[in-house]
């Protein structure tokens, strides 16, 4: 215990060091580590002090490179602030950087996101901002906006993760053709990096979506695809039974489809198997048209 009080007591020189300095970014670093020592030994008191101090160096870092036009970066520092505000009770405080945050994201928008050639963490930390907030509008802008830039960066996978997290908030906000083009996208992209698993799940998943809409030869291409990523990556017996449900369905072929889906449908969730159950339905419909 005494090595560990000289640690943190080294924390907090080095963050006050920085304070002086300038450097609120290496500040807010340091007296957050300050912070989780007296959350480990179950010191509140003095955590939400250093929690608090922390706070107020990330707000700190905020407001300088808000005032020198670094907007991207802005956002990220008060969204750490947001954070730290409300993990101890300040809900205020919190408010307030929540809307600092959304300034932010206007005035990125004013000067064009082009004008923010890097910055995937920074978009990524605002994407995860509004969607903890429930903006998904905002946050999928900010997640596919990232997922660019990786993809210029030649880091597939995480962009795969991006366009991911952009087509989950489409579906949430109940647009499917949306969540298509960024759940291929993401598909697109992992099989670039080699996680054909991944790439496999995400071309069904947009297959599916194209079902339900009554887009069955676009869902047949995305069935093929995930199909040779199955084969390339010697995917799993679940994959390559879900994989034929799309295909089938995707080519009118319900008794089949309905045969393998059957095998497998109890390992998904619900939210899941909602949606594939909703692609019998459209494909019954568009029989029932013919």
């Amino acid at each position: 215990m005494e090595l560990r009080n000289k640690e943190y007591l080294a924390w907090i020189r080095v963050a006050e060091e920085a304070l002086k300095e300038g450097d609120y970014g290496v500040a807010a670093q340091y007296f957050r580590r300050a912070a989780n020592y007296f959350w480990l030994i179950r010191d509140k008191e003095e955590f939400e002090a250093f929690a608090r101090r922390a706070c107020e160096c990330h707000l700190r870092a905020a407001e300088s490179m808000w005032n020198r036009g670094d907007h991207l970066g802005a956002s990220s520092f008060y969204g750490m602030a947001a954070g730290g505000f409300r993990e101890i009770g300040d809900k205020a405080k919190a408010e307030d950087c929540d809307q600092r945050v959304g300034e932010c994201y206007e005035a990125i928008v004013r000067e064009g996101f082009s004008s923010f050639p890097e910055g995937v963490k920074d978009l990524r930390r605002m994407g995860d901002h509004f969607e903890a907030e429930g903006d998904q509008e905002r946050a999928a802008k900010c997640y596919r906006e990232a997922a660019e830039r990786a993809t210029k960066e030649g880091k597939m996978v995480v962009a795969a993760g991006l366009y991911r997290d952009a087509g989950e908030c489409h579906r949430l906000l109940n647009d499917p053709e949306g969540a298509v083009k960024d759940y291929e996208k993401a598909a697109d992209s992992y099989f670039k990096g080699e996680r054909y698993f991944e790439a496999a799940w995400h071309y069904n998943l947009a297959g599916f979506l194209l079902i339900a809409m009554g887009k069955f030869d676009e869902a047949r291409k995305l069935a093929g695809r995930a199909e040779i990523a199955c084969l390339e990556g010697r995917v799993t017996v679940l994959l390559n039974h879900l994989t034929r449900v799309c295909e089938h369905l995707s080519r009118g072929n319900t008794f089949e489809a309905q045969e393998e889906w059957e095998k497998i449908r109890r390992k998904f969730k619900t939210e899941y198997a909602t949606l594939i159950d909703s692609c019998f339905k459209a494909q019954q419909e568009a029989h029932a048209v013919k």
